[in-house]
Protein backbone atom coordinates (compact mmCIF):
# COMPACT_ATOMS: atom_id res chain seq x y z
CA UNK A 1 0.00 0.00 0.00
CA UNK A 2 2.77 2.43 0.94
CA UNK A 3 4.63 1.74 -2.33
CA UNK A 4 1.45 2.46 -4.26
CA UNK A 5 0.87 5.72 -2.36
CA UNK A 6 4.48 6.80 -2.97
CA UNK A 7 4.15 6.15 -6.71
CA UNK A 8 0.82 7.95 -6.79
CA UNK A 9 2.22 11.02 -5.01
CA UNK A 10 5.26 11.18 -7.31
CA UNK A 11 3.01 10.95 -10.35
CA UNK A 12 0.84 13.78 -9.04
CA UNK A 13 3.94 15.90 -8.40
CA UNK A 14 4.91 15.43 -12.05
CA UNK A 15 1.46 16.47 -13.26
CA UNK A 16 1.48 19.50 -10.95
CA UNK A 17 4.94 20.68 -11.99
CA UNK A 18 4.08 20.36 -15.65
CA UNK A 19 0.87 22.30 -15.17
CA UNK A 20 2.78 25.20 -13.63
CA UNK A 21 4.73 25.76 -16.86
CA UNK A 22 1.63 27.23 -18.44
CA UNK A 23 0.83 30.80 -17.41
CA UNK A 24 -2.64 32.20 -16.91
CA UNK A 25 -5.58 30.69 -15.03
CA UNK A 26 -5.98 26.94 -14.77
CA UNK A 27 -9.25 25.37 -15.80
CA UNK A 28 -10.35 23.31 -12.81
CA UNK A 29 -13.31 20.98 -13.22
CA UNK A 30 -15.13 18.33 -11.20
CA UNK A 31 -16.25 15.31 -13.18
CA UNK A 32 -17.95 12.08 -12.27
CA UNK A 33 -16.56 8.88 -13.79
CA UNK A 34 -19.02 6.14 -12.91
CA UNK A 35 -19.46 6.53 -9.15
CA UNK A 36 -16.11 8.27 -8.65
CA UNK A 37 -15.59 12.05 -8.50
CA UNK A 38 -12.43 13.40 -10.11
CA UNK A 39 -10.95 16.88 -9.93
CA UNK A 40 -9.12 17.88 -13.11
CA UNK A 41 -6.66 20.70 -13.73
CA UNK A 42 -6.44 21.64 -17.40
CA UNK A 43 -8.04 18.31 -18.23
CA UNK A 44 -5.67 16.15 -16.14
CA UNK A 45 -6.74 14.26 -12.98
CA UNK A 46 -5.56 16.01 -9.83
CA UNK A 47 -5.94 14.42 -6.39
CA UNK A 48 -5.00 16.89 -3.69
CA UNK A 49 -2.06 16.13 -1.41
CA UNK A 50 -1.15 19.11 0.70
CA UNK A 51 -0.97 21.05 3.91
CA UNK A 52 -2.53 24.14 5.44
CA UNK A 53 -0.38 27.28 5.61
CA UNK A 54 -0.83 30.17 8.02
CA UNK A 55 0.23 33.40 6.37
CA UNK A 56 3.83 33.16 5.12
CA UNK A 57 5.16 30.30 7.23
CA UNK A 58 8.71 29.84 5.94
CA UNK A 59 8.49 26.10 5.29
CA UNK A 60 5.60 26.06 2.82
CA UNK A 61 7.75 26.38 -0.30
CA UNK A 62 9.35 23.04 0.64
CA UNK A 63 6.06 21.13 0.58
CA UNK A 64 6.68 19.62 -2.91
CA UNK A 65 9.78 17.92 -1.46
CA UNK A 66 7.44 15.85 0.70
CA UNK A 67 4.95 14.91 -2.00
CA UNK A 68 2.53 17.83 -1.79
CA UNK A 69 0.90 19.38 -4.83
CA UNK A 70 -1.33 21.86 -2.99
CA UNK A 71 -1.15 24.36 -0.13
CA UNK A 72 -4.22 25.68 1.66
CA UNK A 73 -4.38 29.25 2.91
CA UNK A 74 -7.16 30.57 5.10
CA UNK A 75 -7.53 34.10 3.83
CA UNK A 76 -6.34 36.52 1.16
CA UNK A 77 -7.00 39.37 3.59
CA UNK A 78 -3.35 39.94 4.42
CA UNK A 79 -0.28 41.57 2.97
CA UNK A 80 1.29 38.22 2.11
CA UNK A 81 -1.30 37.17 -0.51
CA UNK A 82 0.82 38.04 -3.56
CA UNK A 83 3.92 36.48 -2.05
CA UNK A 84 2.07 33.28 -1.16
CA UNK A 85 0.48 32.77 -4.56
CA UNK A 86 3.57 33.75 -6.54
CA UNK A 87 5.81 31.46 -4.51
CA UNK A 88 3.39 28.56 -4.84
CA UNK A 89 3.34 28.99 -8.58
CA UNK A 90 7.14 29.11 -8.66
CA UNK A 91 7.61 25.86 -6.71
CA UNK A 92 4.79 23.96 -8.43
CA UNK A 93 1.99 24.14 -5.88
CA UNK A 94 -1.67 24.83 -6.49
CA UNK A 95 -3.51 26.90 -3.88
CA UNK A 96 -6.72 26.08 -2.06
CA UNK A 97 -7.59 29.75 -1.55
CA UNK A 98 -9.45 30.78 1.59
CA UNK A 99 -11.52 33.96 1.31
CA UNK A 100 -11.83 34.74 5.00
CA UNK A 101 -15.59 34.53 5.63
CA UNK A 102 -15.77 35.50 9.30
CA UNK A 103 -16.68 32.91 11.92
CA UNK A 104 -19.49 33.41 14.40
CA UNK A 105 -17.06 33.23 17.32
CA UNK A 106 -15.08 36.19 15.93
CA UNK A 107 -17.91 38.57 16.93
CA UNK A 108 -17.86 40.11 13.45
CA UNK A 109 -21.67 40.02 13.09
CA UNK A 110 -22.67 41.29 16.54
CA UNK A 111 -23.16 45.02 15.99
CA UNK A 112 -25.06 45.04 12.69
CA UNK A 113 -25.31 41.62 11.04
CA UNK A 114 -26.75 42.82 7.72
CA UNK A 115 -24.16 45.58 7.31
CA UNK A 116 -21.31 43.25 8.27
CA UNK A 117 -22.42 40.63 5.75
CA UNK A 118 -22.73 43.20 2.94
CA UNK A 119 -19.29 44.62 3.70
CA UNK A 120 -17.77 41.16 3.81
CA UNK A 121 -19.30 40.11 0.51
CA UNK A 122 -17.86 43.23 -1.10
CA UNK A 123 -14.26 42.65 -0.12
CA UNK A 124 -14.41 38.92 -0.88
CA UNK A 125 -15.59 39.59 -4.43
CA UNK A 126 -12.83 42.20 -4.90
CA UNK A 127 -10.21 39.62 -3.91
CA UNK A 128 -11.65 37.08 -6.34
CA UNK A 129 -11.54 39.63 -9.16
CA UNK A 130 -7.94 40.48 -8.32
CA UNK A 131 -6.61 36.92 -8.21
CA UNK A 132 -8.95 34.88 -10.42
CA UNK A 133 -6.40 34.67 -13.26
CA UNK A 134 -3.46 33.70 -11.07
CA UNK A 135 -2.01 30.35 -12.23
CA UNK A 136 -1.71 29.00 -8.67
CA UNK A 137 -5.42 29.20 -7.87
CA UNK A 138 -7.04 25.77 -7.57
CA UNK A 139 -10.37 26.70 -5.96
CA UNK A 140 -12.08 29.30 -3.79
CA UNK A 141 -12.98 28.36 -0.22
CA UNK A 142 -15.41 30.96 1.09
CA UNK A 143 -14.80 30.27 4.78
CA UNK A 144 -13.27 27.94 7.35
CA UNK A 145 -15.34 26.62 10.26
CA UNK A 146 -17.51 29.75 10.23
CA UNK A 147 -20.22 27.94 12.19
CA UNK A 148 -18.20 27.44 15.38
CA UNK A 149 -19.57 29.46 18.26
CA UNK A 150 -23.13 29.86 17.00
CA UNK A 151 -24.54 28.25 20.21
CA UNK A 152 -27.88 27.46 18.60
CA UNK A 153 -28.18 30.80 16.81
CA UNK A 154 -29.80 30.44 13.37
CA UNK A 155 -27.24 30.72 10.59
CA UNK A 156 -29.67 31.49 7.78
CA UNK A 157 -28.18 34.91 7.03
CA UNK A 158 -24.68 33.42 6.77
CA UNK A 159 -25.86 30.51 4.61
CA UNK A 160 -27.62 32.89 2.25
CA UNK A 161 -24.52 35.09 2.06
CA UNK A 162 -22.33 32.09 1.29
CA UNK A 163 -24.59 31.05 -1.55
CA UNK A 164 -24.75 34.60 -2.99
CA UNK A 165 -20.96 34.64 -2.95
CA UNK A 166 -20.72 31.23 -4.63
CA UNK A 167 -23.12 32.32 -7.35
CA UNK A 168 -21.30 35.63 -7.92
CA UNK A 169 -17.89 33.95 -8.01
CA UNK A 170 -19.13 31.55 -10.67
CA UNK A 171 -20.27 34.53 -12.73
CA UNK A 172 -16.92 36.34 -12.61
CA UNK A 173 -14.66 33.28 -12.60
CA UNK A 174 -15.82 30.21 -14.56
CA UNK A 175 -12.43 28.50 -14.19
CA UNK A 176 -12.40 27.58 -10.52
CA UNK A 177 -14.86 25.68 -8.29
CA UNK A 178 -16.20 27.13 -5.04
CA UNK A 179 -16.34 25.40 -1.68
CA UNK A 180 -16.81 25.88 2.08
CA UNK A 181 -14.98 24.22 4.98
CA UNK A 182 -16.90 22.89 7.98
CA UNK A 183 -16.02 20.74 11.00
CA UNK A 184 -17.03 17.10 11.13
CA UNK A 185 -18.78 17.71 14.46
CA UNK A 186 -21.73 19.32 12.69
CA UNK A 187 -24.78 17.09 12.85
CA UNK A 188 -27.02 16.37 9.85
CA UNK A 189 -29.60 18.71 11.40
CA UNK A 190 -27.10 21.56 11.62
CA UNK A 191 -25.99 20.92 8.05
CA UNK A 192 -29.52 21.25 6.75
CA UNK A 193 -28.93 24.91 5.89
CA UNK A 194 -25.97 24.08 3.72
CA UNK A 195 -27.91 21.35 1.95
CA UNK A 196 -30.97 23.51 1.33
CA UNK A 197 -29.52 27.00 0.91
CA UNK A 198 -25.90 26.71 -0.27
CA UNK A 199 -26.80 24.96 -3.51
CA UNK A 200 -24.21 26.79 -5.62
CA UNK A 201 -21.25 25.25 -3.81
CA UNK A 202 -19.38 22.82 -6.07
CA UNK A 203 -17.96 20.64 -3.32
CA UNK A 204 -17.66 20.56 0.47
CA UNK A 205 -14.51 20.61 2.60
CA UNK A 206 -14.41 18.98 6.03
CA UNK A 207 -11.94 19.25 8.90
CA UNK A 208 -12.04 16.04 10.89
CA UNK A 209 -9.77 14.18 13.29
CA UNK A 210 -9.72 10.69 14.75
CA UNK A 211 -12.18 10.33 17.60
CA UNK A 212 -12.51 8.09 20.62
CA UNK A 213 -12.27 4.45 19.66
CA UNK A 214 -9.98 5.23 16.71
CA UNK A 215 -12.92 6.44 14.61
CA UNK A 216 -12.39 8.58 11.52
CA UNK A 217 -15.87 9.58 10.41
CA UNK A 218 -15.70 12.01 7.50
CA UNK A 219 -16.99 9.49 4.89
CA UNK A 220 -19.73 8.45 7.32
CA UNK A 221 -20.81 12.09 7.84
CA UNK A 222 -21.00 12.69 4.09
CA UNK A 223 -23.33 9.72 3.70
CA UNK A 224 -25.46 10.68 6.70
CA UNK A 225 -26.18 14.19 5.44
CA UNK A 226 -26.97 12.96 1.94
CA UNK A 227 -24.34 15.13 0.25
CA UNK A 228 -24.31 14.09 -3.43
CA UNK A 229 -21.46 16.29 -4.64
CA UNK A 230 -17.76 15.56 -4.04
CA UNK A 231 -15.92 16.50 -0.86
CA UNK A 232 -12.34 17.16 0.22
CA UNK A 233 -10.67 16.42 3.55
CA UNK A 234 -8.85 19.63 4.52
CA UNK A 235 -7.67 18.66 8.01
CA UNK A 236 -7.16 15.14 9.34
CA UNK A 237 -5.02 12.99 11.58
CA UNK A 238 -4.65 12.07 15.26
CA UNK A 239 -7.00 13.76 17.71
CA UNK A 240 -5.90 17.32 18.40
CA UNK A 241 -4.87 18.64 21.79
CA UNK A 242 -8.39 20.06 22.24
CA UNK A 243 -9.81 16.52 22.24
CA UNK A 244 -7.36 14.83 24.62
CA UNK A 245 -9.25 15.74 27.77
CA UNK A 246 -12.33 13.92 26.54
CA UNK A 247 -10.91 10.42 26.20
CA UNK A 248 -7.18 10.25 26.85
CA UNK A 249 -7.12 9.80 30.64
CA UNK A 250 -3.81 7.95 30.55
CA UNK A 251 -1.95 10.45 28.39
CA UNK A 252 -1.07 13.00 31.06
CA UNK A 253 2.08 13.72 33.01
CA UNK A 254 1.97 14.05 36.78
CA UNK A 255 1.78 17.82 36.36
CA UNK A 256 -1.17 17.67 33.96
CA UNK A 257 0.48 18.16 30.57
CA UNK A 258 -0.76 16.07 27.62
CA UNK A 259 1.65 13.37 26.44
CA UNK A 260 1.69 13.58 22.67
CA UNK A 261 1.75 10.56 20.38
CA UNK A 262 5.07 9.26 19.11
CA UNK A 263 5.98 9.86 15.48
CA UNK A 264 5.29 6.18 14.76
CA UNK A 265 1.84 6.38 16.33
CA UNK A 266 1.09 9.52 14.33
CA UNK A 267 2.24 7.89 11.10
CA UNK A 268 -0.13 4.97 11.68
CA UNK A 269 -3.04 7.31 12.37
CA UNK A 270 -2.36 9.47 9.31
CA UNK A 271 -2.11 6.39 7.12
CA UNK A 272 -5.39 5.09 8.51
CA UNK A 273 -7.14 8.39 7.70
CA UNK A 274 -5.71 8.67 4.20
CA UNK A 275 -6.39 5.04 3.31
CA UNK A 276 -9.99 5.53 4.42
CA UNK A 277 -10.32 8.58 2.15
CA UNK A 278 -8.70 6.90 -0.84
CA UNK A 279 -11.36 4.21 -0.69
CA UNK A 280 -14.22 6.73 -0.87
CA UNK A 281 -15.14 7.57 -4.49
CA UNK A 282 -16.69 10.88 -3.39
CA UNK A 283 -13.42 12.21 -1.98
CA UNK A 284 -11.36 14.43 -4.24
Amino acid sequence: MKKFLLFFIVALMTVSAAAQQKKGPRKVTLEKDGNEWVMKVDGKPFFVHGASVYNSQPFFHKLPNFGANTARIFTLMNKDADYLLNTMDKVGLMCHVGLGFASIRSGFYKADEAAAIAKQEGWIIEKVKKYKDHPAVLCWCIGNEFEIGHAGKPLTAQYESINRLAKKIHEIDPNHPVTLTIVDGMTPAKLKGIMEICTDLDFLCINGYIKEGNRFEIPKLIKEIGWEKPYMSTELGPEGWWLHEKFSENRYTDWGAVVDYTSTEKEDKYEYCMTTLYKDPACI
